[in-house]
């Protein structure tokens, strides 16, 4: 499904002020139906679709949003191939996680002294 990102902080203006609803650079997410959910400043909703967030404009005349392009994802499986268990190859694992930059070179070392046997 398609993004959009907000190209400037949108501003609405209340009496003698101007309120932000939302900062530049946020990011609208299509609901389950494709539209798109816009806050107003008293806590209103407004659902724009596609083609809307396409054609709106600032008061300047510029777009409001952009586009975000949806990056394709590779993914690869293993297969259950019985004969393919024992085939040598180069793998690639990777591992994330949240530590300190110190806890994290125990880990690496611990990885590498307890695998050997393996590879």
């Amino acid at each position: 499904m398609m993004k959009y990102r907000l190209t400037n902080d949108w501003l609405v203006e209340d009496f003698f002020d101007k309120i932000k609803i939302y900062d530049q650079g946020h990011v609208f997410d299509p609901n389950e139906d494709g539209k798109y959910e816009i806050k107003g400043s008293n806590g209103s909703f407004t659902m724009l679709s596609r083609s809307q967030m396409d054609e709106a404009k600032d008061k300047d005349g510029n777009p409001m949003f952009e586009r975000l392009e949806e990056t394709p994802i590779e993914v690869f499986e293993i297969g259950e191939d019985p004969d393919d268990d024992l085939v040598v190859r180069k793998w690639r694992i990777q591992l994330d996680v949240k530590t300190t930059k110190k806890n994290l070179g125990r880990i690496q070392r611990m990885i590498q002294e307890n695998i050997q046997g393996m590879l």
